[in-house]
């Protein structure tokens, strides 16, 4: 109930726009998985199966009224190559990990790249 309490007191007088949530989830290319992913109105999918287990990580950033920031995306990946970030939504930015996932190097230019960009764009209190 403390936790509760000192959210409470947090939030008071904090618009939702003002009030930012961060997620971090991962895909991965396993081959035993039985659910594909296809873009919208591919006429013959076909299940690519190989053993790599790749993986993307991708970090969602919305406020409490509803507003999406531009989204992360973190390949498993010595290098990141042009061809991965064409076509994805708009100022999407794009990073890589040994694991896919996001370590601390990632995480801090995810915070410094769209995090502290949309805080420095609000004038008042953020939470």
């Amino acid at each position: 109930m403390e936790y509760f309490r000192n959210l409470e007191e947090t939030l008071k007088d904090v618009a939702p726009s003002n009030i930012l949530n961060f997620d971090e989830t991962n895909l991965t290319d396993d081959p035993g998985s039985s659910k594909c992913i296809f873009r919208r109105g591919v006429k013959y999918p076909e299940r690519v199966l190989n053993s790599t287990k790749g993986a993307i990580s991708l970090m969602f950033s919305v406020t409490a009224n509803g507003s999406l920031l531009p989204i992360y995306v973190v390949y498993k990946a010595e290098n990141l190559y042009s061809e991965w970030i064409q076509g994805g939504p708009r100022g999407t930015m794009y990073n890589r990990t040994r694991s896919g996932w996001f370590d601390s190097f990632v995480f801090e230019d995810y915070f410094n790249t769209t995090i502290m960009d949309w805080a420095k764009s609000l004038p008042v209190k953020k939470v």
